[in-house]
């Protein structure tokens, strides 16, 4: 949240200081709502799907917390959420498929994709997997190399269907609006029994992987809002020369933005995350 709240106000204050366009209800981006049960604003779009995991992280815990409390058997509730939610989530999807006029990509992208109330289901895969991994540890890695090779099927059906078919999406319109969300999640859950059993590793690719792996966060953050709509567009001022949109050009912004992304990312880790994390310690050990 630190990360958040910090490029959330620099692209306020951004915004402020170049833009004339008028800013939405700014505060309902500091409480996640922004985005709940409506669609999301093009103000910061990366911010869409923070909503859904923070919301997500509040109202499943609590839900856990009180029906184990109510019902005492913390295995089977566990079990009951993951597929009350899914099975709920799916039934939201379904209503505002037949209830809504379905006819441009964006009203998907809008009222399918980055909403929270029809995106919960996606995160509630992965505490499925952490289900199996806990209660069924044994058969959780047993079958892990067929689970991987099935798992990177889906994700493959998930890229190549829309583009099967020309018509594809005319055909099986409840696929993409219903159920589209569940096979890629589905797809990721199925590598994680063969991921999970790499902790440690060692070499140059290693330490690159541990690196990006630290600072995707940040990368996720900045990439679009500050990078692309803040730093590319000042360079593009600040040089004398022009930068075109032909290949020379675009080479040009592509590798500029690569670099002011991950250096971006590199400073924000060093010099707020990690010193925002070890105060969250200090303060958890003070506690303790």
């Amino acid at each position: 949240m630190p990360n958040y709240f910090l490029i959330l106000i620099v692209v306020i204050i951004a915004h402020v200081a170049t833009q004339t366009s008028k800013l939405p209800d700014i505060w309902t981006y500091f409480l996640f709502i922004q985005n709940f049960s409506t669609p999301h604003p093009h103000f910061y779009p990366e911010a869409w799907s923070l909503s859904i995991e923070e919301w997500f992280y509040i109202l499943i815990p609590a839900s856990l917390f009180a029906l184990i409390h109510i019902l005492k058997r913390k295995q089977r509730v566990i079990l009951l959420t993951i597929i009350g939610t899914i099975l709920i989530v799916m039934a939201i999807r379904y209503y505002r498929f037949i209830t809504l006029d379905l006819e441009t990509l964006n009203l998907w992208d809008l009222e399918f994709r980055k909403q929270v109330i029809t995106r919960l289901d996606s995160i509630m895969f992965g505490v499925l997997g952490a289900y199996c991994s806990y209660y069924h540890e044994k058969s959780w890695l047993r079958h892990k190399k067929g689970l991987l090779f099935l798992g990177l099927v889906l994700l493959f059906l998930y890229k190549i269907l829309p583009n099967f078919s020309r018509h594809f999406s005319d055909i099986f319109p409840i696929y993409k609006y219903v159920f589209s969300f569940a096979l890629v999640a589905v797809g990721t859950l199925l590598l994680l029994p063969f991921l999970s059993t790499y902790k440690h590793g060692s070499g140059r690719i290693y330490r690159w992987l541990t690196t990006i792996s630290l600072i995707s966060y940040s990368m996720y953050l900045i990439n679009l809002s500050v990078v692309i709509f803040i730093a590319l567009p000042m360079v593009r001022h600040l040089v004398p020369f022009e930068l075109t949109e032909d290949i020379f050009g675009s080479i040009i912004q592509y590798v500029l933005f690569w670099v002011f992304t991950i250096v971006g990312s590199m400073l924000i880790y060093k010099y707020f995350e990690m010193p925002m994390t070890k105060l969250r310690e200090k303060i958890s050990v003070k506690k303790s």
